[in-house]
Parts: C-alpha cells; structure tokens; sequence
C-alpha cells in the first residue's frame, strides 16, 4: 500500500515520485510506503495551507472534527 500526500482536499503523490519502506518493526517486513516528500510537496501544502485558512478558521471545532474524521476514514 502506497500512503499518500494530502494536500488541497486530494490525495496526491509526491511531485518526485520518490517513496520510502514503512517497516514492522516486529518483523523487518515493508508493511506500506510513505511519501518522501521534498520542498516542492512542502510548497504546495503550504499554498493550499494559506488559501484555506480563512475558511477554515471560521469553522467550529465540531466542524473542524467531523471534515478531519472523514479524512481519516478515507
């Protein structure tokens, strides 16, 4: 399983391409790979940061909890 940026309300593959072994710890065995991100990931999530800021911040906590939830049950 490849996990995944998530930035702008998608979830998207590093710009690179690039992904590390997520390993068991128990095992040694690669159980996922996890994006290795660099500074052109980093300056698209910020972008997307500034722009849905003032969105977002005038949600409630309820708001914010339940949009947060459906991003981790996807």
């Amino acid at each position: 399983m490849k996990i995944k940026n998530f930035i702008n309300g998608e979830f998207v593959e590093p710009v690179d391409g690039a992904y590390l072994p997520n390993y068991n710890p128990s095992t040694g065995q690669v159980y996922s790979e996890l994006p290795d991100s660099n500074e052109m990931d980093v300056a698209q999530a910020v972008v997307a940061a500034r722009k849905a800021f003032p969105k977002w911040s005038k949600k409630s906590n309820d708001e914010r909890a339940e949009v947060l939830l459906r991003i981790a049950d996807g």
